[in-house]
């Protein structure tokens, strides 16, 4: 059954990603810009509090069957989706060195635009009669464009860190 989720498990590493660039870059103007390296050691430290919370909905799913999966998808899923907002409000007071304010930007649209489409299919989710009805719900075009704009700037992300001598990883994953 677990080769089942594997959809569901590209959307939460997804997310998760989400989580580790776009939120990092967005500050708001309350702090003093880091320096390139600092931002990028910050994010993975908050990166890493967020990957085992979700750790903990992915061992719950992966306990559930099918049925009770299909039952409780909504819920988890939007358990998700509110790890990633505490984990933007988190990362909120970061403010990005000149460096990465493009990047920060681009990071911060895609990223949102990946939430409110998320957030957008949450009925159909709940609508969904079959685990095949609950992850056709995410085969969709625009959703896919939202993520393939986002794991773009992902890369983008781990490139900067490269260009300038930081070891990052972002867990930027290209789909199979």
């Amino acid at each position: 059954m677990k080769v089942r989720f594997v959809p569901l498990a590209l959307i939460t590493s997804l997310l998760l990603l989400f989580g580790a660039v776009a939120a990092a870059c967005d500050g708001d103007g309350n702090g003093e810009a880091l320096t390139l390296e600092e931002f990028f050691r910050e994010v993975e430290a908050l990166d890493d509090e967020f990957e085992t919370r979700s750790d903990e909905i992915d061992a719950t799913i992966d306990d559930l069957s099918e049925e009770e999966f299909l039952e409780q998808a909504p819920d988890l899923l939007g358990e998700q989706a509110g790890l990633v907002r505490e984990f933007i409000d988190g990362l909120s007071e970061l403010e990005p060195p000149d460096e990465a304010a493009e990047l920060h930007a681009e990071a911060v649209s895609a990223g949102r635009e990946v939430v409110d489409i998320f957030n957008s299919f949450v009925g159909d989710v709940e609508a969904a009669e079959s685990i095949d009805e609950l992850f056709a719900v995410f085969d969709q075009e625009e959703f896919d464009a939202a993520f393939e704009r986002f794991e773009q700037v992902c890369f983008d992300a781990e490139q900067l860190a490269a260009d300038n001598g930081i070891a990052v990883d972002l867990n930027c994953e290209e789909e199979e």
